[in-house]
């Protein structure tokens, strides 16, 4: 008997947002305006911001994120919007913001 067995590699996507960088400094909640240090436009949410779950809250805007908003989604790694707008994602400068657990301290 012959058995032929076929490996799948499985790729998880997973997309990066300027949330999640080191090179933004997120200074809405005081002045406004969210700084990014490659001098680029921080990709943060519109005006259409809808949080995604009870997690999220609209009112804090720091959770004001395309990847946090219940009209994004990431299938195979292409992000969409449901409002027909370019949903913001990290560029290419993108640098992974060290993230520190409370049973870490």
């Amino acid at each position: 008997m012959f058995v032929q067995v076929q490996l799948v590699e499985v790729v998880v996507m997973h997309v990066e947002s300027c949330k999640d960088c080191l090179n933004l400094e997120d200074r809405r909640d005081i002045d406004r305006v969210a700084l990014c240090a490659l001098h680029h436009g921080p990709s943060v949410c519109c005006q259409e911001f809808k949080p995604k779950n009870a997690d999220v809250d609209k009112d804090k805007l720091y959770d004001g994120f395309c990847v946090n908003c219940a009209n994004f989604e990431e299938i195979e790694g292409v992000c969409i919007c449901a409002r027909y707008h370019r949903p913001g994602i990290a560029c290419g400068g993108f640098n992974q913001r060290e993230v520190f657990s409370a049973e870490a301290v």
